[in-house]
């Protein structure tokens, strides 16, 4: 999903938005093709389909939408380049006022705009980043479908905060991959090898480069592979991959055996200065399938340690999902 720099998503607004001190939930919901969904409220009218995605730095409205309500261009501000997984995108600054998730409103005078693919303007109307999500711990209740957004500048207290068993994983900005723009990393194990792992609740797969592949002992040798879908994110841009089997991937406690992630050098990779080191991102399909909490206060990724059959029924009923926006 997009990766806005921050200082040039946030630096426009002055500064970050804040939420509530008191913790709520809203409603989310995983789309058929892996998007973590919620509804929120675009001054005041809505509610809009926004993608939940920890990997931006900034909260994006698509023109699907700033079109639609006739929000001004900032002209003086030009157009924006922000990189996504699959390539650069063209942005601009509009007018906004607010957004607004459940009860709780978030000031943003500017918000960047632009047109993403066809995929995503048919399911959503923007991205809600970092910058909203981030000043509190965010939990990711799914197999209730509840989004619970914790108490503004605290972390987790796993005493009071957290019912059942979880264990932690300690959340990191890596030195010399994008530092300073407020990306978690994390370890993972790809058949007992560490790779650093962005936390990338927007990435429909999880995906390595190819010297994560060459270090986790898989050939990287695309004509023994299989051809994946080619990935594509934000932007229209699409970027061949292959299919990768692994004997296992490990996340703390957590372990999946005998399963498959895609192969891609994505132009993120060389964005992160990390195009030619071992690097993954680690998204919703890994990531949904099992409870858990991001931390950004305390540095921790909390995930519960349950099975994902649990959350079987969960999946199946969010097996499709249409677009909840407001009328025309």
């Amino acid at each position: 999903m997009t990766r806005v720099l921050l200082a040039l998503a946030m630096g426009i607004a002055g500064c970050l938005p804040a939420l509530a001190a008191d913790p709520f939930d809203v409603p989310v919901r995983l789309t058929s093709d892996h998007h973590l969904i919620i509804d929120t409220w675009v001054n005041d009218e809505g509610p809009y389909p926004f993608i939940v995605d920890s990997a931006a730095s900034g909260t994006i409205i698509f023109d699907n939408l700033s079109d639609r309500m006739a929000l001004e261009r900032v002209v003086s501000e030009g157009t924006i380049t922000l990189q996504a997984s699959s390539g650069s995108i063209a942005a601009e600054v509009v007018e906004l006022g607010s957004v607004r998730i459940g009860a709780e409103q978030i000031d943003l005078p500017y918000i960047l705009s632009f047109s993403p693919g066809l995929a995503l303007e048919e399911t959503s109307y923007g991205i809600l980043g970092a910058d909203v999500l981030y000043r509190q711990p965010v939990g990711f209740a799914l197999s209730e479908g509840r989004l619970h957004l914790y108490r503004t500048g605290e972390a987790i207290d796993p005493e009071t905060d957290l019912e059942g068993s979880w264990f932690a994983v300690e959340m990191s900005e890596r030195e010399g991959f994008a530092e300073g723009q407020g990306f978690y990393w994390i370890d993972v194990a790809i058949n007992g090898v560490t790779i650093p792992a962005l936390i990338d609740t927007g990435a429909q797969r999880s995906t390595i480069n190819s010297a994560a592949a060459v270090a986790a002992g898989i050939d990287p040798a695309y004509v023994a592979l299989t051809e994946d879908a080619p990935i594509q994110s934000a932007s229209p841009d699409m970027v061949a991959a292959w299919i990768v089997p692994v004997s296992t991937l490990q996340l703390g406690e957590r372990v999946w055996a005998a399963r498959t992630i895609s192969l891609a050098d994505l132009p993120i990779f060389a964005s992160f200065e990390a195009d030619d080191q071992p690097v993954m991102i680690l998204g919703a399909d890994f990531l949904a399938e099992q409870n858990f909490v991001i931390d950004p206060i305390g540095r921790q990724l909390w995930v519960q340690a349950r099975h994902p059959s649990v959350l079987g029924n969960f999946f199946a009923e969010q097996g499709t999902t249409s677009q909840s926006a407001a009328a025309d």
